[in-house]
């Protein structure tokens, strides 16, 4: 076999340590709901970079539908003899790369990917807990195959890849649906004398109803096989990445998918970042070579590093930190949520931070919005939204927030809180804020006129912006009106234009870069220079 990494073409790598006799490797397996979506590339990086940190690895080509990652070693299409009567080491094929190993399936027999299930399935996950190896990655394909979840659900982590498209979000979900009735398949097998039972419970659920209907189904048939569902969805926890991330509006998506999910499916997914759309790939491509060791100092090469270290740390998958004003299925014990808990605020958040988590959180409702596409019918984003709403509106008005804090809390606003001036807005008001804001992170030219409709737009006099700040309103009025000679020294301008956007509920670096960014603010006609 000739290598397919070239001696010199990347910084050395350590010698792998000896495997400690009698432990099984830390087993990650990566899959996904759609295909093309990059699991090919985090499983073949992942791999790389465990090896480079001196540990020894086998990457195993698990997709049933034919797989292709010897083709990013420069690996011939031969396949070594791999029987499940036999070790894997056997079958193990140099990649190229000092300590990491493959293992290609038969892919050109097809009766052998859709043979391993059930006691199948569990002797290959034994002869993989038996690999001569620290850590094993498992490329298991696109699609939630009976296969695929055996082996996801067996992992000690198991990491999902989708793309930032309605079509891959909508794969997404309907694979962790697919996943929770595989799961309770699997579980009801189990009980010998509910076997039959268990079967036609779910053969009798119309479609693939979420895992919460589900619940509610098994509730009024079984209490017995209800609990037991319940605990194992609790269970069912996984790490997401999202991959050819283009616009900066997606870098938030694994997120707001996360919180989405745990809301409503009642399963977590954790967010494990984001790899950002990187020409580098498509060279690495088609060079054979892993884009680690093509190109280490490339910017999808950063993120996948990070997202390995990430990995490598002990991982314990929980609901997300991140929460979302989603009403779940299950209704909540209690008084149920707060203002504070639906913005996903705390109680000494000030009112800009309170306006930027509603903003944030519109976003996840929107018509264009990627997180929560197919996933919510559209009675329930009007109910949240006007739920996001009342929630603002109440806690803006320093009367009403004081009152609901009385009532709710039995106590008064904490000492942290922002005093100030603030204006109580109507809905017609609170959707220009938003257009005008979401406009600013969209790039658009912040100027002296995009400042005075910020302003305008939060209910704000000159005066009262001039008190809260302690900007005076010459200052102010230069700013708005483009004067440029009547500015200060850009040194006090990024001071006070940071200001005015905390304030404003806009993004303080955007607005510092767009406005200063102008040539006209910059040129010998203006001030910025000579002062």
């Amino acid at each position: 076999m000739t290598d397919a990494v070239t001696p010199g073409s990347a910084p050395p790598v350590p010698v792998p340590s000896p495997v400690p006799q009698g432990l099984a490797p830390r087993l990650f397996v990566v899959g996904g709901g759609s295909a093309g979506v990059g699991k090919s590339l985090v499983a073949v990086n992942l791999a790389v970079f465990f090896a480079q940190l001196g540990r020894s690895v086998v990457l195993v080509d698990a997709d049933a539908l034919g797989g292709g990652l010897h083709a990013s070693f420069g690996v011939p299409g031969a396949i070594s003899p791999f029987s499940l009567a036999e070790p894997i080491a056997g079958a193990l094929v140099e990649t190229g790369v000092q300590g990491l190993r493959l293992l290609r399936f038969p892919h050109a027999v097809p009766s052998f990917a859709s043979a391993l299930r059930g006691s199948k399935a569990e002797l290959f996950l034994a002869r993989l807990r038996d690999v001569p190896a620290e850590l094993v990655v498992v490329d298991v394909g696109f699609g939630a195959t009976p296969f695929a979840l055996h082996l996801l659900a067996a992992a000690d982590l198991p990491l999902l890849v989708s793309a930032p498209t309605p079509a891959s979000v909508e794969a997404l979900y309907r694979f962790l649906r697919m996943a929770f009735r595989q799961r309770l398949r699997l579980v009801f097998a189990k009980i010998e004398n509910r076997r039959r039972y268990g079967a036609g419970v779910l053969a009798g659920l119309a479609g693939l109803p979420p895992p919460y209907e589900v619940l509610r189904d098994l509730e009024r048939r079984d209490r017995a096989l209800y609990t037991l569902a319940e605990g194992e969805l609790r269970r069912m926890r996984f790490g997401h990445v999202v991959t050819g991330v283009r616009h900066r509006a997606d870098m938030e998506l694994s997120t707001w998918m996360s919180s989405i999910v745990f809301a409503h499916y009642g399963m977590s997914l954790e967010d494990f970042g984001t790899i950002e759309h990187d020409d580098t790939v498509w060279t690495a491509t088609r060079k054979q070579r892993p884009l680690l060791i093509e190109n280490p100092a490339g910017k999808a090469s950063r993120q996948l590093e990070r997202l390995a270290r990430r990995i490598l740390l002990p991982t314990d998958l929980a609901q997300p930190s991140v929460s979302l004003p989603i009403a779940q299925v299950r209704p909540r014990s209690g008084a149920g949520p707060t203002f504070y808990d639906i913005l996903g605020t705390t109680r000494t958040a000030s009112d800009e931070e309170m306006r930027r988590a509603h903003r944030k959180l519109r976003d996840v409702f929107g018509p264009d919005s990627l997180a929560s596409h197919t996933l919510l019918d559209a009675a329930t984003v009007r109910s949240e939204t006007k739920r996001l709403d009342e929630a603002l509106e109440g806690l803006l008005d320093p009367v009403r927030r004081r009152a609901y804090d009385l009532t709710t809390f039995g106590d008064d606003v904490p000492a942290a809180h922002p005093k100030g001036t603030v204006r109580v807005l109507d809905e017609n008001q609170l959707q220009i804020l938003n257009d005008l804001l979401r406009a600013v992170d969209a790039r658009a030219t912040v100027d002296g006129a995009a400042l005075k409709q910020l302003r305008e737009a939060n209910g704000y006099a000159l005066e009262e912006v001039s008190a809260r700040t302690r900007i005076s309103n010459a200052t102010l009025l230069a700013l708005e009106d483009d004067r440029f000679a009547d500015l200060p020294a850009p040194v006090y301008l990024r001071g006070f234009l940071a200001e005015l956007a905390r304030i404003y509920g806009a993004d303080p670096v955007r607005v510092q870069k767009s406005y200063l960014g102008r040539p006209a603010v910059m040129s010998p006609r203006g001030s910025l220079d000579k002062k």
